[in-house]
């Protein structure tokens, strides 16, 4: 699969477009909640998004947001349409979780 960071023209959040071999399209929070780094630096094998932290491994289910490592945490999923071969991202009113202060 393949990771994408894009600007949506209304918000500040930044959502981070997964494709898992061109199958589905996914939209997620674009930085990890433990350090707030940019996952679309990490890995996408599968449905498995891994945080590019050497350190703490972080992975996410890019079809549901849920942790994988850690269970604990989340990333916030955002609803995507697809309309004339346009990918269209609703950011409006999903906060995006944090660990960090």
């Amino acid at each position: 699969g393949s990771t994408h960071t894009f600007h949506p023209s209304l918000s500040g959040q930044l959502p981070l477009l997964g494709s898992m071999a061109f199958t589905r399209v996914c939209a997620l929070q674009a930085q990890c909640p433990h350090q707030e780094i940019p996952l679309v630096e990490g890995t996408l094998i599968g449905r498995t998004l891994t945080c590019p932290c050497c350190a703490q491994l972080w992975q996410f289910d890019v079809q549901t947001g849920k942790g994988i490592n850690p269970r604990e945490c989340s990333l916030a999923l955002y609803p995507v349409e697809i309309r004339n071969d346009e990918v269209y991202v609703d950011v409006s009113g999903i906060k995006p979780p944090f660990t960090v202060g």
